[in-house]
């Protein structure tokens, strides 16, 4: 919690804001304190930013609110990197490449697992 804290920007108002619009997205406050302990970069995010990229997570990709147990560093990822990432990971899907569904981690944090599937990917 020490770590948190000497990260965190913002007044007390502004963390509650934030940890609320998390928890009125589907997911248990004791799963949002412990996933800010473990990334404690999360806060420092606006809510219309966390608004943002918690609906682009459901509707856009396809993933469940409690995918951010699995991987909520995905809050902390710039949101054009995450778009891009995801559009070609789509079109990887789409002629064939990844037939899968591949875990958000996989796809933000590793770039050479991309690159691998590209490589079997014919032109």
């Amino acid at each position: 919690m020490t770590r948190f804290l000497k990260t965190f920007r913002g007044r007390g108002n502004q963390l509650q804001e934030r940890m609320g619009c998390l928890v009125q997205t589907g997911l248990d406050y004791n799963v949002v304190s412990s996933f800010i302990k473990q990334v404690p970069m999360v806060p420092n995010q606006t809510k219309d930013a966390l608004e943002k990229k918690i609906d682009c997570m459901t509707n856009f990709l396809g993933y469940s609110v409690n995918s951010l147990e699995e991987f909520s560093a995905y809050l902390c990822y710039d949101f054009e990197r995450v778009k891009l990432r995801f559009r070609m990971y789509i079109r990887l899907r789409e002629k064939g490449a990844a037939k899968r569904k591949v875990s958000m981690g996989t796809i933000l944090a590793c770039s050479c697992a991309i690159c691998k599937i590209l490589c079997r990917c014919p032109p």
